[in-house]
């Protein structure tokens, strides 16, 4: 009985872990689907002001400086305004 049970306690778990990547899944291509939604220069904008208000979270991997120096070329290369 206890083999019994732990069978069907396994068979359930598998069965939420399964619907729950599926969710997870579906949820992934719904934020993909909008990010390919956006201009280049909607993304590049966007990803500007992210970095500006988590820029403490990430100080340790870049400088400021290099930060500067993505969005400047960028607007050289004509892919963003502002």
């Amino acid at each position: 009985m206890i083999n019994e049970m732990t069978q069907r306690a396994s068979e359930h778990d598998q069965d939420y872990m399964r619907r729950l990547g599926e969710f997870m899944a579906a949820v992934k291509a719904d934020e993909l689907g909008e990010h390919l939604s956006l201009s280049v220069n909607e993304r590049l904008t966007r990803s500007d002001r992210l970095s500006k208000r988590s820029g403490g979270r990430d100080a340790k991997r870049a400088a400021p400086e290099d930060l500067a120096a993505f969005f400047q070329r960028a607007r050289h290369l004509g892919l963003c305004r502002g």
